[in-house]
């Protein structure tokens, strides 16, 4: 399976492409790692290559991680978390990666043949908390009038 590494848009990414040879653009699946292992875009791929899918599963670097690490060390980052764990540590992950996200994907869609349908978005919480919440909210608000995200409620999609 090739793997592609590249960035969107500023935002560093590992693509997987489908599974099955195909002619046509393919589905989109986008993702974001976690904040512990696997906490990199290519750790992430590699721990969950969700193989057998027939999209491009596109896992996204999350700001201040990986290659985007803050002064490119893991210590800058547990700072700020000693500082305010919400403000200053998760607050910025949210907005940044909410901010990213739209010009990402136009981004990806230049670069990958995939199709202009919805995408997907993976998380990995089975229960999602408040600031779970808040980020998906915030995600969904800030993207809801951009040419390059469309959203459909569950209920919509399900109907």
């Amino acid at each position: 399976m090739e793997t592609i590494t590249g960035t969107a848009a500023g935002v560093p990414f590992t693509a997987l492409p489908p599974t099955a040879a195909t002619d046509s653009p393919a589905p989109l699946i986008v993702t974001w790692h976690m904040l512990d292992a696997p906490r990199t875009d290519a750790a992430f791929a590699a721990a969950l290559p969700m193989a057998g899918v027939p999209a491009w599963r596109v896992h996204l670097g999350m700001p201040m991680c990986g290659a985007r690490m803050v002064d490119g060390r893991l210590d800058a980052i547990l700072e700020l978390a000693h500082k305010d764990a919400l403000m200053a540590f998760l607050a910025p992950f949210v907005h940044q990666a909410a901010d990213e996200l739209p010009a990402a994907l136009v981004a990806l869609r230049d670069q990958l043949p995939v199709d202009d349908e919805p995408i997907g978005i993976l998380t990995h919480h089975l229960v999602h908390g408040a600031s779970e919440w808040e980020f998906l909210s915030r995600l969904f608000k800030e993207t809801a009038d951009h040419s390059g995200a469309v959203w459909m409620s569950a209920r919509d999609l399900l109907s």
